[in-house]
């Protein structure tokens, strides 16, 4: 199997889709808006693990592999990473928040804020709580090079198909004895969310694409809209009658409703064993179309799509600190206040994340070609 890196702008537009997903839902408009990160998971297991294996081509021994991807990574994600972390420290210093910052520090540093946030005394995460998928990325990034490159493909395959099956009984049996030691529903779907482990079918659905992108060479955009809408299908029917089967005791609501059927945490009708799988797959057969038939969703190479994709990371880091900033601001309750405050939340992130992406992100990986 020979792979070739080629930029696909129609994923700089999913990247979007699953950015904006997040600040809305954050925002308080649409419930469902929290699988937008579980796409930038699927994204990511297909974008790290198709690189990676075009490197293992190349047929270098494995610290030149492991330089390459980490340093990589590093260039790309550190900077504004630590560069948030260091303001974070500084408005802890200066309201003298010492046990805050004591206990935080650490987790902050080491990438395993996912793991702090599991604790039941855990202090107030507000404004890095945002920071547990990163964390969750980084320890993918920490055991996947090793897989790729000591596995090959034939075996990497079944790997991928093997954790699919396994992740969902993992997550049944943490949730299940989580619940049953606390007799906290909420508490057990938390540290099941939490758990890195938990979202390795994310990542394997996204690198489960390169197979089947290598083997369908030829692929019709009219097969493409048969497996989509489908898919599609599927995925709606499914919301549909958990939307139905649980209402909840005040009745039907908006929030309610945009969860689409897929409630943050879904730990009602064992959401949390199938529910994250299924729109894992889902995304896995939508990233695969869209790459196959570029045309079938020629909406995503619109270019504030393709821009807001590409500065995608910075609008994910720092519109939790513009969301609190905003709420401290006396504007009415208001139809008109609530939309000027939602013109105000994306303006002031697109601005920040415009200003660090021209920046700091561009100006670390400069130094790309240089330190590889």
């Amino acid at each position: 199997m020979e792979l070739r890196n080629s930029h696909i702008l129609q994923l700089d537009g999913l990247r979007a889709i699953a950015v904006l997903m997040v600040l809305f839902v954050h925002f308080g408009l649409l419930g469902l808006g929290w699988i937008g990160v579980q796409l930038f998971f699927v994204l990511s297991g297909y974008l790290i693990t198709k690189g990676l294996l075009i490197e293992k081509q190349k047929k270098g021994n494995v610290f030149k592999f492991l330089k390459i991807f980490y340093i990589k990574r590093s260039l790309r994600i550190f900077p504004i990473y630590f560069l948030y972390i260091s303001v974070f420290i500084f408005i802890c210093l200066y309201y003298y928040q010492y046990d805050r910052l004591e206990k935080t520090i650490i987790p902050m540093l080491t990438y395993t804020i996912n793991i702090y946030a599991m604790f039941r005394n855990h202090v107030d995460m507000n404004g890095i709580g945002h920071l547990w998928s990163l964390a969750v990325e980084e320890q993918f990034y920490l055991v996947w090079p090793f897989v790729i490159y000591y596995i090959n493909l034939k075996f990497l395959k079944k790997t991928l198909f093997s954790i699919l099956l396994i992740i969902p009984i993992f997550r049944l049996v943490l949730f299940y004895l989580i619940q049953t030691k606390t007799n906290d529903l909420h508490y057990a779907g938390e540290l099941v969310y939490l758990n890195p482990l938990s979202h390795f079918d994310a990542f394997a659905s996204g690198a489960l694409i390169i197979f089947f992108e290598e083997k369908y060479k030829s692929f019709q955009i009219k097969d493409a809209k048969v497996i989509l809408l489908s898919a599609l299908t599927i995925v709606v029917s499914i919301g549909v009658f958990k939307l139905i089967d649980e209402v909840p005791q005040n009745g039907f609501s908006f929030s309610y409703l945009s969860t689409g059927g897929f409630p943050h945490l879904m730990i009602n009708n064992f959401g949390y064993f199938f529910g994250y799988t299924l729109l894992n797959l889902f995304f896995s057969i939508l990233i695969f179309c869209v790459i196959k038939c570029p045309n079938i969703l020629a909406f995503l190479k619109n270019k504030f799509l393709v821009y807001t994709g590409k500065i995608s990371y910075g609008l994910y880091m720092y519109h939790v600190p513009v969301l609190i900033f905003i709420q401290h601001l006396k504007i009415s309750n208001s139809f008109a206040g609530k939309i000027s405050l939602m013109i105000l939340y994306f303006g002031l992130t697109y601005l920040l994340a415009t200003f660090s992406f021209k920046t700091v992100e561009r100006y670390f990986m400069s130094f790309k070609q240089k330190l590889i």
